[in-house]
């Protein structure tokens, strides 16, 4: 954990690491909920949207404006699918693992272990989220692009009529 150094920490030291990486650990796997339940909001709105589109007297003449529309709703809804992948996030360290290793020890020794141990798996859960982040967002991104068209369809389709 400490690199080419070896530090000798005290325990009420150690006891604020591990405090605080369990709290950004705490904090991330809260984010990777977050993220999961806008996803799933996605993957809800656009099944209702492209079944509204796939009934619509309006879409009805196969319009390149409602295609396109379907098209960015239906990648919207697959990347959110993606995000909804179970994925496994680190939450270490193992109860039985961490026991068996480090009952016997010092209170420091194992403070050491578990601040490493969280911090690890802080650091192998970022790339995770943030590709997780990146594709909610484009999710959002073609929803948006989706709205707009359709606003601009419904808009000249009015001045038609």
């Amino acid at each position: 954990m400490t690199g080419d150094k070896k530090v000798k920490l005290n325990s009420e030291s150690l006891q604020i690491i591990v405090d605080e990486s369990r709290l950004k650990l705490d904090d991330q796997l809260d984010s990777v909920k977050s993220l999961d339940n806008k996803a799933a909001i996605i993957v809800s709105f656009s099944g209702v949207i492209l079944s509204i589109l796939l009934t619509s007297d309006v879409f009805n003449g196969g319009s390149t404006a409602a295609t396109l529309i379907g098209l960015l709703i239906f990648l919207a809804a697959l990347l959110s699918i993606i995000v909804l992948l179970v994925r496994a996030y680190k939450r270490d360290p193992d109860p039985r693992n961490f026991y068996v290793g480090y009952v016997i020890k010092k209170p420091v020794e194992t403070l050491e272990v578990l601040a490493g141990s969280f911090i690890d798996s802080y650091e192998k859960n970022q790339k995770k989220i943030l590709i997780k982040k990146y594709l909610v967002n484009g999710s959002f991104v073609l929803m948006g692009l989706a709205s707009l068209i359709l606003f601009l369809e419904l808009a000249n389709i009015s001045c038609k009529l």
